[in-house]
C-alpha cells in the first residue's frame, strides 16, 4: 500500500520537480489548480519508483492523476523524460494494488493518448478507455495570442481595437498583492451577474478555489495581470507554469459591460509572460456551450486529448465483492468474538457492499468497517448520519497506521454521500482517545430503549423518538433486528438466563436489547462543517458568531470560514477578521452541548 500524503502548497517545489522538465501540458497537474481545489478533491501525493504519484477523489470515484516521470540528465545534456519513460506499467500496478487495498476499482484520469496506448500495449483488455472531449485542454501557440495574426482572428483584433476606442485611458498592470481585494470584488460581481441557469454551486465553487489561490499567493508562484480603465479594475488573470515551456492560465475574469475587456487582458498578458513560455495552456470547458465557443474562436493549436482509464472485468469486481464480505465477516469474528448467530445476522440483514470501507493486502481483507446510514432528528430537523461500525484490523498488521488511513476514507466517502455527522460507540474505553484524535467527540447518551419498544412499529417508534427532542434514528432494517435482539433478550431475561457479561475491564456496550448496567457515551464526528453549523444557526437564530474550523486532515472542504448570522451561514475562504479558532471536537460540542443527544437500539 502506497504511503499518501495530503499536498500542502509547500510541496510546489516537489511537483515541479517532476513537471518543469516533461512534456507534460495538462492543466491538471498545474500547482495552482492541485492547490486550488484540493477542497473537492481532497488530493494525496506520494512518490514512488521515481514517479511522482496523486490520489485524489474524482467526483466520488477515487482516482489518480497519470504519474509524473522524474525528469533526468539526457544523451544531449539537457533535462527531460524520455519518450518511454513516460510511465511505468510498474507504476501503474502499484496504483492498481493501492486502489485494491481500498476495495475500489482503479481509475486514472488526465491520461494521454500515448500512456493510453502504452496500457493497452502491455496490460491488453484489463482497461476501458474512455476519451472525453469535455475534458481536452485547449492549447495555443503564444505567438498567436500574441499578435492575433491572420484572418481567423480578424473578429478578435475587431474586439481589441473597439476596446482601444471606446477606453482610450485603460492600463494594464501586473497583478501584485495589493490588487487582489479588488480582483475579489469583481470576482463576487461576476458570481452575482452569472447568467441564469447555471449551476450556483458551480459558481461557489470555484469563487473558493480562487480564494484559496489569492491567499497563497506568494507560496503558489502565481504569475497574474490586470487591466485598468480610469483607475478602476475591470480585468484580471492568473495562472502559473505546467513546465518549461508551457503557461496554463487558470482564472479570467473581466466585468462584461466594458466591451472587449476579455479579449484585451487575454492579449496583454501573453505579451507581458517571461519568453521561455511558448505554449497557452488556457484548460477544457467542461461541456459548456458558452464557453466551448469561446475557446475554439481562438482556434486552438493542440486540442490536448485527456483521457480517462478505467479497469475493466465487472464479473470480477461482483467476485471481489463476495469475497470482501465473506472476508469482512471473519475479520468480524476474529476481532469481536461476537455469537455466530448474531454475525449472520448482521451480515445478512445489516451489512451492504456500499457501506463498507475496506483495506486489503497481498488481496486479503486486513481492515474493514461499514458506515450504516442513520438519521439525526433534533427539534424537527433531519441530517444524514453514518454509524461506524464494526471497525477492525488484522492483529498482525496492527501499529501500521492502517486503521487512521481506513477511518480517513470512510470520514471523505461520507462527506461524499452527504451526511452530516459520524457516530460510533467505541469497543473499548481505550478506543476513545483514539477516536478523539481523529475528531469525534462523546456527546451522545445511550439510552435503554423505552418501554414497548419491542412491539412497536418502525413509524411508531420513530415518531416517538423525535418527540424527544434530539435523537440518533436507524434505518428500518437494523431497527427491525434490533427489535429481534431486544425480544430475544426479553426472553432470556424471564427465563433467569444471564448472557453478554463483559470481560474484566470491558466497559458493556449491548444497550439495545438492556444490556449491562453501566451508561455508556456514543461519540460524534462532523463530516460537513457547513450543515452542522446550519442545524446549529437554525436552534439558534439570535447566535452571531465568526468561526475558523481547522485541523481536519479527512475532510478539506470542512477548514475555512463560517459567519453566522439572524439564523443563516456563510461559509468562505476569505479570512473573517477576529474569527474565533475552533476544531471539530469544539465545533460538535457546540452544537450540542445544550441538546442532550441520545440513542438506543444499538446493537454493537
Amino acid at each position: 500500500m502506497i504511503r499518501f500524503r495530503t499536498l500542502t502548497a509547500q510541496d510546489r517545489a516537489l511537483v515541479q520537480s517532476y513537471t518543469f522538465g516533461s512534456d507534460r501540458r495538462g492543466c491538471d497537474i498545474s500547482f495552482a489548480n492541485l492547490i486550488g481545489w484540493q477542497f473537492l478533491f481532497n488530493t494525496q501525493i506520494a512518490e514512488v519508483e521515481g514517479y511522482l504519484v496523486l490520489r485524489l477523489h474524482f467526483f466520488g470515484d477515487l482516482a489518480y492523476l497519470m504519474p509524473a516521470a522524474k525528469p533526468r540528465i539526457l544523451e544531449d545534456g539537457s533535462m527531460g523524460v524520455k519518450p518511454c519513460d513516460a510511465c511505468d506499467v510498474n507504476v501503474i500496478r502499484a496504483l492498481m494494488e493501492d486502489s485494491a487495498s481500498l476495495g475500489r476499482p482503479f481509475l486514472m484520469t488526465g491520461v494521454s493518448r500515448r500512456m493510453a496506448d502504452l496500457l493497452e500495449e502491455a496490460m491488453p483488455g484489463v482497461f476501458v478507455i474512455y476519451p472525453n472531449r469535455d475534458y481536452s485542454d485547449y492549447v495555443y501557440f503564444r505567438e498567436k495570442l500574441e499578435t492575433l495574426a491572420g484572418k481567423k482572428l480578424q473578429s478578435k483584433r475587431n474586439h481589441v481595437n473597439k476596446f482601444l476606442k471606446l477606453y482610450p485611458d485603460w492600463e494594464y498592470k501586473p497583478l501584485t498583492p495589493d490588487m487582489i481585494p479588488a480582483c475579489k470584488r469583481l470576482v463576487q460581481q461576476w458570481k452575482a451577474t452569472k447568467e441564469a441557469g447555471e449551476p450556483m454551486d458551480s459558481q461557489s465553487m470555484e469563487l473558493r478555489a480562487v480564494t484559496r489561490c489569492f491567499n497563497r499567493w506568494e507560496e503558489l508562484g502565481l504569475i497574474g495581470g490586470t487591466l485598468w480603465v480610469d483607475g478602476r479594475l475591470v480585468a484580471f488573470t492568473y495562472g502559473n507554469p505546467v513546465n518549461h515551456d508551457t503557461f496554463d492560465v487558470c482564472v479570467e475574469k473581466a466585468d462584461v459591460s466594458y466591451e472587449g475587456a476579455f479579449t484585451m487582458i487575454n492579449r496583454e498578458f501573453v505579451r507581458h509572460l517571461p519568453p521561455q513560455y511558448v505554449y497557452i495552456n488556457r484548460e477544457e470547458d467542461m461541456g459548456e456551450e458558452g464557453l466551448r465557443k469561446a475557446k475554439l474562436s481562438y482556434h486552438p493549436d493542440i486540442l490536448l486529448e485527456k483521457i480517462l482509464v478505467r479497469e475493466a472485468s465487472p464479473q470480477r469486481q461482483h467476485e471481489d465483492y463476495r469475497a470482501i464480505r465473506l472476508e469482512c465477516m471473519q475479520l468480524w469474528r476474529d476481532a469481536f468474538h461476537d455469537p455466530e448467530e448474531y454475525v449472520q445476522t448482521y451480515f445478512s440483514k445489516i451489512y451492504r457492499s456500499e457501506d463498507n470501507v475496506c483495506i486489503k493486502s497481498g488481496g486479503r481483507v486486513v481492515a474493514a468497517l461499514q458506515t450504516i446510514p442513520f438519521s439525526l432528528s433534533c427539534r424537527g430537523m433531519q441530517l444524514p448520519t453514518s454509524y461506524v461500525s464494526g471497525v477492525a484490523v488484522k492483529d498482525e498488521f496492527r501499529g501500521q497506521n492502517i486503521g487512521t488511513e481506513l477511518m480517513h476514507q470512510a470520514h471523505f466517502n461520507m462527506f461524499n454521500n452527504g451526511t452530516v455527522f459520524a457516530v460510533l460507540i467505541p469497543a473499548e474505553p481505550w478506543l476513545r482517545e483514539w477516536y478523539g484524535n481523529l475528531g469525534y467527540v462523546s456527546c451522545i447518551h445511550c439510552i435503554e430503549p423505552p418501554a414497548g419498544s419491542q412491539d412497536m412499529s418502525y413509524e411508531e417508534w420513530t415518531a416517538m423518538r423525535r418527540s424527544c427532542g434530539c435523537t440518533l434514528l436507524p434505518g428500518r432494517e437494523w431497527f427491525a433486528v434490533a427489535q429481534e435482539e431486544l425480544r430475544r433478550s426479553m426472553e432470556l431475561s424471564r427465563d433467569g438466563i444471564a448472557e453478554n457479561v463483559p470481560m474484566e475491564g470491558q466497559e458493556e456496550l449491548h444497550l439495545g436489547s438492556g444490556w449491562g448496567p453501566a451508561p455508556v457515551q456514543g461519540m460524534l464526528r462532523v463530516t460537513d462543517a457547513l450543515r452542522a453549523l446550519e442545524l446549529y444557526a437554525g436552534l439558534h437564530p439570535d447566535a452571531r458568531m465568526k468561526l475558523r474550523v481547522t485541523g481536519d486532515e479527512d475532510i478539506p472542504s470542512n477548514n475555512t470560514y463560517y459567519t453566522i448570522s439572524a439564523g443563516r451561514v456563510i461559509q468562505s475562504e476569505e479570512p473573517v477578521e477576529a474569527a474565533a479558532k475552533i476544531t471539530l471536537a469544539d465545533l460538535a460540542t457546540l452544537i450540542f452541548s445544550d441538546q442532550d443527544p441520545t440513542m438506543t437500539m444499538m446493537l454493537n
